[in-house]
């Protein structure tokens, strides 16, 4: 998302992976343990991963989405867009691999790994030596 916005200024910007591959962040919705209002959490999901409305988050942050109607709402709204501007943003929003990653990219991309604890605690250990020295 942030090299989506950052290209639109200074389109020599690339975004590479390498061909080791990279890592594919997410960040994902999710409900405490013990949440004092988990259906209202739900609704709350329910809400933004309606197509229009994660189209309305697509088209303000960037960022890849995990909704595959964005892609049609946003060369639709393209389409029907009053002015060439908004016409040229959504058709560029729609058509990035940045925020629609190719096939060829995907198999490039994965997840972070499941730690178990002794590797989490080894992961905490090296990058505490990181941050404090």
């Amino acid at each position: 998302g942030d090299i989506f916005w950052l290209r639109r200024d200074n389109p020599q910007l690339e975004f590479v992976v390498p061909e080791e591959g990279g890592v594919l962040w997410t960040t994902p919705l999710e409900i405490p343990r013990g949440a004092a209002h988990p259906r209202d959490a739900h609704l709350f999901m329910d809400y933004v991963y309606r197509p229009e409305v994660a189209a309305n988050i697509t088209s303000y942050v960037g960022y890849i989405t995990p909704v595959p109607a964005v892609q049609d709402i946003l060369l639709m709204r393209a389409e029907r867009a009053g002015s060439p501007g908004w016409q040229s943003f959504y058709r560029e929003l729609a058509t990035s691999p940045l925020v629609f990653p190719t096939p060829e990219t995907e198999g490039q991309l994965h997840s972070y790994g499941v730690l178990s604890e002794e590797e989490e605690q080894a992961w905490n250990d090296l990058f505490q030596q990181v941050v404090h020295g």
